[in-house]
């Protein structure tokens, strides 16, 4: 199935509900292309704080809160981690009593002596 790029818009706009104008004005484009680059901005600068490569203009409350933050974040993946592993043990665990049991039936088995039926001639 091909579609022609107008096809494609205009699924998009009835998907979306959104209307992309003709003709729009230079002022307007200007404007949205301010707004996109003052965005685009503040996103950077808040992806080198959450990488930690610029901290230098982050206040002293927001560091304290931004600490907090991943020491909470930090705990919540220690307890998945320790949860993952005492499941993986109790796994094991369970794992170890079925072999333990396999193997008494397989001694069992082995030291039961052969049934010998003599017939009498």
């Amino acid at each position: 199935m091909c579609y022609r790029m107008e096809q494609i818009i205009e699924r998009y706009q009835k998907m979306t509900g959104t209307c992309i104008p003709e003709h729009d004005s230079r002022e307007q484009l200007f404007g949205e292309l301010a707004m996109l680059r003052k965005e685009t901005l503040l996103l950077q600068s808040n992806m080198r704080r959450y990488t930690c490569e610029d901290m230098s203009p982050i206040p002293f409350e927001e560091l304290d809160a931004i600490e907090q933050q991943l020491e909470r974040s930090v705990n919540k993946v220690r307890d998945r981690k320790n949860q993952l592993l005492h499941q993986q043990l109790e796994n094991l665990r369970r794992k170890e009593r079925m072999l333990e049991e396999e193997n008494s039936n397989m001694y069992r088995w082995a030291r039961v002596p052969p049934l010998i039926f003599h017939s009498e001639t």
